[in-house]
């Protein structure tokens, strides 16, 4: 196994792995278990606590490391919730702009077009790639490819952050066109279809910094919320409420 794709084939069974471990320490006397994560994913820690009950016990390595504690409880170990999808047949469209979701077992397909769009020796290329992976294996996102006449230009990756918020990436470059406008909407129209109320991404602080992308940002109705200094470079959040952004009129996610 060399990468998340082929490291995670099942993550039900992986979980079920992990209450067998758990029974066997508590036959041996265990009560709680030590283990430790990267700082830079505080997502992830906190999905730890919400599914395991972690509770963080300082940090390691300069803060590079959290230290996390868990009850040898297990009752947790429901399964792992469902991908969130709206079925491999949704489809959206505005202008020249159509908005499609994929089926989860066309995912590995898009690795060679993600290289394709950012070009073999961008320096951005491993990071989107990394992105894609850890996002679709692990944390169980769904994948939208938007078109502008036919020819794809997105990759973005939809995942559960907390009950009722979304977590928005895009895994190729991003395009400073009117058509972004539009498959923005379409991503909106997605997200609130599939159940969220408020859709949240990052930008790196020093995109956030352009002006041309500070307008698109609020033309979608975003807005510009707590700087992130503790993840893989800095990073700025923008959080969209998605009701009263679809009640935007149309032309203004383009103006």
């Amino acid at each position: 196994m060399t990468g998340p794709l082929q490291q995670v084939a099942d993550a039900a069974a992986f979980q079920l792995e992990d209450a067998f471990r758990f029974a066997a320490l508590q036959q041996l006397g265990g009560r709680t278990l030590y283990s430790r994560t990267r700082s830079d994913r505080p997502d992830w820690i906190a999905s730890l606590k919400a599914n395991y009950g972690a509770v963080e016990r300082g940090t390691l390595r300069g803060g590079a490391m959290t230290q996390l504690e868990f009850p040898l409880d297990l009752t947790r170990f429901t399964g792992w919730p469902a991908r969130r999808t709206l079925g491999a047949g949704w489809m959206w469209s505005g202008g020249r702009v159509t908005l499609r979701e994929i089926p989860e077992k066309d995912y590995a397909t898009l690795l060679p077009e993600i290289a394709r769009l950012w070009g073999a020796s961008h320096p951005r290329l491993p990071l989107a790639r990394r992105i894609f992976e850890e996002w679709t294996v692990l944390d169980r996102a769904a994948v939208l490819l938007g078109a502008v006449d036919g020819a794809l230009t997105d990759v973005r990756v939809i995942r559960p952050r907390r009950a009722g918020v979304s977590s928005n990436a895009v895994a190729t470059p991003y395009r400073e066109t009117a058509d972004q406008g539009t498959l923005a909407r379409g991503v909106a129209q997605w997200c609130r279809d599939a159940g969220y109320t408020t859709a949240t991404s990052l930008a790196p602080a020093w995109m956030a910094q352009n002006l041309t992308f500070e307008k698109h940002m609020a033309r979608v109705g975003a807005t510009r919320g707590a700087p992130h200094d503790r993840l893989r470079e800095p990073m700025v959040e923008y959080q969209q409420d998605l009701a009263a952004a679809l009640a935007r009129p149309v032309n203004a996610w383009t103006a």
